[in-house]
């Protein structure tokens, strides 16, 4: 009695890794550039407050100057340190 063997399958190829799946294409092009909403949306906060505040202190300090007896130099200096 003869046996029958199968015929074998011819092997199916595996399919290759892409470039961006092996990192070679991170490596030659660098990072994929993400858009930095918190770092923008910080400095936009920061550059508001800073001109709200000088517009705020600037009809305020002739006044406080003379109240507070200080002259031009240490008005201007703590002008400086509130506009802080």
């Amino acid at each position: 009695m003869q046996v029958r063997r199968r015929a074998r399958r011819p092997a199916t190829p595996e399919p290759t890794a892409t470039a961006a799946e092996t990192g070679i294409d991170t490596l030659v092009n660098g990072p994929e550039p993400r858009p930095r909403w918190g770092a923008f949306s910080l400095v936009c906060i920061a550059y508001l407050a800073v001109t709200v505040g000088e517009q705020v202190l600037s009809p305020v300090f002739p006044t406080t100057r003379e109240e507070f007896g200080l002259s031009e130099a240490q008005g201007g200096i703590a002008f400086g340190v509130l506009a802080l």
